[in-house]
């Protein structure tokens, strides 16, 4: 989702090797290709530079937070374009195979290092994103019955946890029926880990923890004590908070311990599973051989072509009908076209709203300031593509 990180491994001139993290259609346009084995393949690609780039000390861990999996509902939402759609199967279908990939399980799904895996996926964001309205007020929330919930809302993660072993999922803002997503008992314990078997790791999105005290009592509440006990009774193992005097976790959940709020024993489960998953990914064993990726699987020529795949199988073509000499593709050179709109001549549109550096020759080496990672120079805007056809 956010890209496998926002920096460039390799930055300079790509006739001199600079190079960064391959870019890939955003959801909503590759859910379009209607193709299982497409999505595990970009899954596994994601998968594989986001190894690599752990393996050299590009990455400082293996948590991966995505896929974004709320369907949409409402055009206004802004995280639509990087939601596969608004069919809850096939987002569910799509978070699978992509998880699948990005975790390292072989096509068949089969784990080629037992319980080892390539990295964690984070489905997010649980549950039903989509209707939020006001983050971190008591009016964020939507009403919604159980029918509905276990039918449409929970179709994703589900097909995530029962199909492709999911590492974690990412509570949201928002709140169900009048309880807050990170505080709700009801849907991580007694749906997800009693229901549906499932005893991997939830965090928080960066301040939904905190967020639980408008929930309650209509104003959002920095290292609250009775946001961090409703969260870690709810059974969420990670409060991603910054900066950490805010994080209630971190001020809040020691003091409760004592007071008896809440047990040892529960501390001890939030991190064991977060420990399982640094396991997993073999944090503890370093230089094990499973993976032994190169340096050119950072945008590889065969992570390009698909890349290239993935987005020509995700145009979706109104009509094209050259029997009736209707049809408008391929563009033919001398054909005047307008090209309207503030997209039309703009090449960020193409990168999605969440998106790693694309162009090496303007990286610098570490991280990238935000300028170098919106930087789209390198990429062409529909309007310039359109006019070389026509060879203007």
């Amino acid at each position: 989702l956010h890209g496998v990180a926002s920096g460039c491994p390799f930055p300079g001139p790509p006739s001199e090797g600079g190079r960064c993290f391959t870019g890939f259609p955003t959801a909503s346009a590759s859910v379009a290709s209607f193709n299982r084995s497409l999505w595990y393949a970009v899954g596994r690609a994601q998968g594989d530079e986001a190894r690599w780039a752990y393996d050299h000390g590009f990455l400082s861990g293996l948590h991966l937070r995505g896929p974004q999996l709320n369907p949409q509902r409402d055009p206004r939402w802004g995280r639509n374009d990087n939601s596969p759609g608004e069919c809850a199967y096939l987002e569910g279908e799509f978070g699978a195979q992509m998880v699948l990939g990005g975790q390292g399980a072989l096509p068949n799904g089969s784990w080629p290092f037992g319980e080892y895996r390539k990295a964690i996926h984070e489905m997010k964001h649980f549950a039903a994103y989509s209707m939020e309205q006001g983050r971190n007020e008591r009016s964020d929330t939507a009403d919604i019955s159980l029918r509905d919930l276990a039918e449409y809302y929970f179709v994703p993660l589900r097909a995530c946890i029962e199909q492709a072993d999911l590492g974690a999922f990412m509570c949201s803002y928002s709140a169900v029926n009048g309880t807050a997503s990170c505080g709700n008992h009801w849907m991580n314990v007694e749906v997800v880990r009693r229901h549906w078997g499932w005893d991997g790791v939830i965090e928080s999105d960066c301040g939904a923890v905190e967020g639980i005290s408008a929930h309650r009592h209509g104003g959002w509440a920095s290292a609250s004590t009775e946001a961090a006990v409703a969260a870690l009774n709810a059974s969420v193992s990670v409060d991603c908070m910054s900066p950490p005097a805010k994080n209630a976790y971190t001020h809040r959940l020691g003091q409760a311990v004592t007071d008896g709020v809440v047990s040892r024993a529960q501390l001890e489960t939030a991190v064991a599973r977060v420990y399982k998953g640094r396991f997993q990914t073999g944090e503890f064993d370093p230089g094990n051989g499973r993976w032994n990726l190169p340096d050119d699987t950072i945008y590889s020529a065969a992570h390009q072509q698909l890349s290239l795949e993935a987005a020509q199988q995700s145009i979706v073509l109104v009509r094209n009908s050259p029997a009736s000499g209707a049809a408008k593709l391929p563009l033919k050179p001398g054909s005047r076209i307008a090209v309207i709109g503030p997209n039309g001549n703009s090449s960020h549109v193409f990168v999605g709203s969440y998106h790693g550096a694309n162009c090496a020759a303007d990286a610098t080496a570490g991280s990238l300031n935000s300028t170098q990672v919106r930087d789209t120079s390198c990429l062409s805007s529909t309007f310039q593509e359109i006019a070389k056809v026509n060879g203007a």
